[in-house]
């Protein structure tokens, strides 16, 4: 059966194994993309999802993207161990509003994008570790993460109670080949190295715009 998403926001139930997995409050994530944060109800069909879990991630398939579904889905497959480590858990595969989704443990933390945009105050040697130990286990598997961008890793944790890791997310675009050839390898090598460059051109970027904003600000004011 099909639970179409109305005026009054996203559906608010996901069908897994012929079950109905029922949320109090959905929230669309990103508005290019199709992915949910699923606020379960306290009752609700659990499946593989812990009962401690009070939210999960559900990432419905975009259309004509069924090839980079699969393989996302194959992904998390092959790299079960790595699951709740540097990547989330996957709970399964169901239907959301008639296309089929994968059912993710949702991370507290924030992305690496956002943290470039925010005035935390994160350590960058403390960052590049956590994302060379990522790469680093992944590459354990011949798992090779291509689509290397700030908004696909999650620093997990807050400021207040501090950071213990990252995890990569999107695994789309995750190249796990039959046969590994040397330049594979670069892949992952030099991830770590390239996140942290775009991470600091992302700040300083943030922070040389201030003043100029500001400038504006003034002269307009002055104009008027």
């Amino acid at each position: 059966m099909n639970y179409p998403s109305t005026a009054m926001g996203p559906a608010k139930i996901i069908q897994l194994d012929g079950h109905e997995i029922r949320a109090t409050k959905v929230e669309h994530l990103d508005p290019c993309r199709t992915v949910y944060r699923f606020h379960l109800e306290q009752n609700s069909y659990r499946h593989m999802i812990p009962e401690t879990a009070t939210s999960i991630i559900i990432k419905q398939q975009k259309e004509d993207w069924e090839e980079e579904f699969e393989d996302e889905k194959t992904a998390y497959t092959k790299l079960k161990s790595l699951q709740g480590e540097v990547i989330p858990y996957f709970y399964g595969e169901g239907y959301y509003d008639g296309l089929p989704a994968l059912l993710l443990s949702d991370i507290r933390g924030i992305t690496l994008d956002d943290l470039a945009r925010s005035n935390e105050k994160v350590p960058e040697k403390l960052i590049k570790s956590y994302l060379e130990d990522v790469f680093e286990k992944l590459s354990t598997y011949e798992a090779f993460y291509l689509d290397q961008k700030l908004d696909n890793f999650i620093l997990c944790g807050d400021q207040e109670h501090g950071y213990s890791k990252v995890m990569a997310v999107d695994l789309e675009q995750v190249e796990i080949p039959d046969q590994v050839r040397p330049w594979h390898w670069s892949i992952n090598q030099e991830g770590a190295r390239s996140l942290m460059e775009e991470l600091r051109y992302r700040r300083n970027l943030k922070h040389e715009s201030a003043p100029l904003e500001m400038w504006k600000i003034g002269h307009d004011k002055g104009v008027s």
